[in-house]
């Protein structure tokens, strides 16, 4: 069967609206350069981007770890750290494989003055979250979800370990995946159970 023109002129005119949108921005779900590695990605429900960008040429004596916040690459609200080179200095990780409820879970949290912005994910039989939370000091101040199925990682926690990015204290862990994990959660059960 041959293909009449009128579905050609579609699959044209589809592919025409797929180029004008990547062309505009529009659809895009990242904030890293071409030239930049995309570690952590995600569109939040408040229709902004939260992007985790590495340099291509990162190591541990070079290269650069950024998180970005905005709507566009071209329209950035909130860039850390102000020097990119200077990341270890502002940036923890952290990650939770031995908790009942969960298969996996890590977060990348960086810190800006009082404030700290916690990109994260955690997934397990029930549960799949992602997204961005903003603590200002100990307080959670704001948790903005994921649009499902928009988060995307290639992130190794075990790679950023070794460029030096320092695993984030214990009390501070357990206290961020207290914020962001349900109830359900063993990081909340050890905690009643300890104050029994």
């Amino acid at each position: 069967m041959i293909p009449s023109p009128a579905r050609h002129l579609g699959t044209l005119a589809l592919l025409l609206v797929q180029l004008c949108r990547a062309s505009s921005g529009e659809g895009q779900l990242e904030l890293c350069t071409e030239q930049e590695n995309t570690l952590f990605t995600t569109l939040l429900v408040n229709k902004k981007i939260a992007s985790v960008c590495a340099s291509t040429d990162l190591s541990q004596k070079s290269g650069y770890f950024v998180y970005r916040y905005g709507e566009k690459i071209n329209s950035i609200e909130l860039s850390i750290p102000k020097r990119p080179t200077e990341f270890r200095q502002f940036v923890t990780v952290a990650e939770r494989t031995n908790d009942a409820n969960l298969n996996d879970a890590e977060f990348v949290r960086f810190r800006n003055g009082d404030f700290s912005y916690v990109i994260y994910y955690a997934i397990g039989a029930n549960l799949h979250l992602s997204g961005l939370a903003v603590f200002k000091g100990e307080k959670l101040v704001k948790a903005i979800p994921s649009v499902p199925g928009t988060f995307d990682t290639s992130l190794a926690l075990n790679g950023l370990l070794d460029l030096g990015i320092p695993y984030e204290d214990e009390t501070t862990e357990q206290r961020i995946w207290k914020a962001l994990l349900p109830a359900s959660s063993a990081v909340h059960s050890r905690r009643r159970a300890a104050g029994r």
